[in-house]
């Protein structure tokens, strides 16, 4: 079964020189706890040991292959940049999804002793414990873990003085510092007021940066937030339309089909019934371990 939840660690076991192929929605952060295997990028394999951890952007499928010695079992997480709108800024999410675009950069590997593979061994351990009050700190470390690979791939923070800076860079400011679940819930006075500009000037630096209106924006991140609803709980579609901000069931059912390609019920229903994973399946075009 492929997993494709957001912060829940997982483990998948790939017999002895077969594959397993998995395309997840978001960045994979992967741990080998036994055996020896390879992850093909392009025709190109990366051998991975026992203790050695993979990083793998969201859009690209990952293919791992298990050695024809024996059994490959690992260890793997997700994390879903849309569902961070209380931790990342708008401007940090960006620059993540244009990283996830650089085919050449994956995947990402890490040896078995290098600081992030060794961390995520004590993740192991935390998912291990079977008491449901450990969930909370795992979470936490999977958060730690995944932003230590993925502040490599933002832009170092500028810090400039208030003072002398054009509405552009107090706009470039804002929006790396604001995380989204602010710039959400602050009208579009507030947020203009906040660059020293007026509303017009705001709506064209936001639109230049972004690509997107500030509506727009909003729009996306009300429809992620139904999705994160829609897969954790049992919520009537109503409530979950509210909860996400839509005040009409029928604009939100509209409005998710048009950006996901199915109904609200559609999506759950195959949240909750799952793909089937490529695991042990061989493949006579890969090349044998």
């Amino acid at each position: 079964m492929i997993h494709n939840s957001h912060l829940v660690l997982h483990e998948a076991r790939v017999s002895a020189a077969t594959e397993w192929s998995v395309n997840l929605q978001g960045w994979l952060f992967l741990r080998v706890l036994q055996g020896d295997g390879y992850a093909f990028r392009e025709k190109t394999p990366l051998f991975l040991g026992a203790g050695d951890a993979l990083v793998h952007a969201p859009g690209r499928p990952c293919q791992l292959r298990a050695s024809q010695l024996g059994e490959l079992r690992v260890q793997y997480f997700q994390v879903l940049p849309e569902l961070l709108t209380g931790t990342l800024s708008a401007s940090e999410r960006q620059q993540l999804e244009r990283a996830a675009q650089l085919a050449h950069t994956f995947p990402g590997h890490r040896p078995a002793a290098s600081p992030f593979a060794q961390q995520f061994a004590l993740l192991s351990m935390l998912g291990q414990q079977a008491s449901t009050s450990h969930t909370l700190l795992a979470r936490c470390e999977m958060l730690s873990l995944s932003a230590m690979i993925l502040t490599e791939y933002l832009p170092p923070p500028v810090q400039q003085p208030n003072s002398g800076l054009t509405a552009k860079q107090r706009f470039e400011q804002l929006v790396t510092q604001m995380v989204e679940s602010d710039l959400q819930h602050q009208s579009p006075e507030e947020l203009a007021r906040r660059c020293g500009c007026g509303i017009r000037h705001f709506s064209r630096l936001f639109h230049s940066y972004f690509g997107r209106s500030l509506v727009t924006k909003r729009i996306e991140l009300c429809l992620h937030k139904a999705k994160q609803l829609l897969e954790e709980s049992d919520a009537k579609i109503i409530d979950v339309a509210m909860d996400s901000g839509f005040n009409q069931v029928g604009l939100f059912t509209s409005r998710f089909k048009k950006r996901f390609g199915c109904t609200p019920s559609e999506w759950r229903k195959r949240k909750r019934k799952g793909q089937p994973a490529q695991v042990g399946k061989p493949n006579r075009h890969m090349a044998a371990a």
